[in-house]
């Protein structure tokens, strides 16, 4: 059960910073992408 359980709460952080990384990544990718499209496009 302990194993269980220290399993469960390093998934759950993982998962915690995975989610954090994913949503700061996709702000700094998102405005790099908004950037790139807008050279691309001309405007």
């Amino acid at each position: 059960m302990k194993f269980i359980n220290i399993r469960e709460l390093s998934t759950g952080t993982s998962l915690l910073m995975l989610g954090y990384g994913l949503v700061a990544g996709t702000r700094r990718i998102g405005r790099g992408y908004e950037f790139a499209i807008s050279i691309e496009m001309g405007y």
